[in-house]
């Protein structure tokens, strides 16, 4: 379900693995969930290359590393392109500020991460 804000294809509904390992499903595309398929971020059908660990900054942001491939990160250029996963660093190009744009539990609508 689209919710109000950011374009459709940039939003994700986040599941989580255990612990710190999330996999993000695209809105748009139910079928596919954000991945690294021959060293590119992609949507792509579910495997373990869906798994990321989710790392929260001191000032609240958070970053997204592999957790089949340590290291690699999904990131952003300044010209809002994603970035090759191989080549991004646990930098200001892999911090992402996350927003609540729908929870199906009541009271929660408003929670942040």
């Amino acid at each position: 379900m689209p919710a109000p804000g950011p374009a459709t294809a940039a939003q994700f509904r986040v599941i989580n693995m255990g612990g710190n390992v999330v996999a993000l499903n695209s809105i748009a595309y139910p079928q596919f969930f954000l991945g690294i398929d021959n060293g590119r971020l992609m949507g792509k059908t579910f495997d373990t290359y869906c798994h990321f660990y989710i790392h929260e900054t001191p000032d609240h942001y958070v970053s997204l590393e592999s957790c089949m491939l340590p290291g690699q990160h999904i990131g952003v250029d300044h010209h809002t392109a994603m970035t090759p996963p191989a080549s991004t660093p646990k930098n200001d190009q892999a911090f992402f500020e996350v927003k609540l744009l729908v929870c199906r539990w009541p009271g929660h609508e408003t929670s942040k991460i």
